[in-house]
């Protein structure tokens, strides 16, 4: 057999196989506000210690945005400490794949509070 019939078909093969691996991948996704108070604020969200986002929000009185962001959940790993850091609150979630694979945070503000909505499934989120 020709070697680069060997080199291809073990190509082939390897990719197959790296397109089966779980890669345990976790969605977080990220409401923007739509009040004008939170406008500009930074929002950094960190995953076992890690900083995995970080921007500012923008707020829109339309409708809502959603930023999504994705992060390797960990296979030796029982759970994430999620923790979201908007002035100076932080709030903090312990996710367990799969049960927590799609998640939603919504900041908004309450009498000059910030205040966190969670939300998490198994399944996508559908939004309209």
């Amino acid at each position: 057999m020709n070697k680069k019939k060997v080199f291809f078909v073990f190509l082939l093969f390897a990719l197959a196989f790296a397109s089966c691996v779980d890669k345990r991948e976790v969605f977080v996704n990220i409401e923007q506000p739509t009040r004008k108070a939170l406008h500009n604020d930074d929002i950094k969200v960190f995953a076992n210690g890690k900083e995995v986002y970080s921007d500012k929000m923008t707020y829109s009185n339309v409708v809502p945005r959603y930023e999504t962001i994705s992060f390797v959940y960990p296979k030796n790993k029982a759970e994430i400490n999620l923790k979201v850091e908007i002035r100076d609150t932080i709030f903090s979630y312990s996710v367990k794949y799969p049960e927590s694979k799609y998640i939603i945070l919504a900041p908004y503000l309450q009498e000059d509070t910030i205040r966190m909505g969670y939300k998490s499934q198994k399944e996508k989120f559908t939004f309209y």
